[in-house]
């Protein structure tokens, strides 16, 4: 495993669940409002709002990025440094 991810639904309710065995991802999960729930699982609860699924969709796809851009070991697309003159 390096790095899974699902929601589940319950009620108004969504969790959504992040599982890896990778230390810089654990730690950056946390930074990022996950709740440990286990070994090697975490979890952030939200709203089961009616785009839930969608939002839940584009967060997995850019998961591992997020993290890595959380960690600074990768920069943020379309974010240049501003240098002064």
């Amino acid at each position: 495993m390096n790095l899974d991810n699902s929601l589940h639904l319950d009620g108004a309710r969504a969790a959504c669940e992040v599982s890896t065995n990778v230390e810089l991802y654990r730690d950056r999960l946390v930074h990022l409002g996950f709740d440990p729930a286990g070994t090697d699982c975490f979890v952030r609860w939200l709203s089961a709002t009616g785009g839930v699924r969608r939002t839940h969709a584009n967060f997995a796809r850019h998961l591992e990025e997020m993290l890595l851009q959380s960690a600074r070991r990768a920069r943020c697309r379309g974010r240049t440094r501003w240098r002064s003159s």
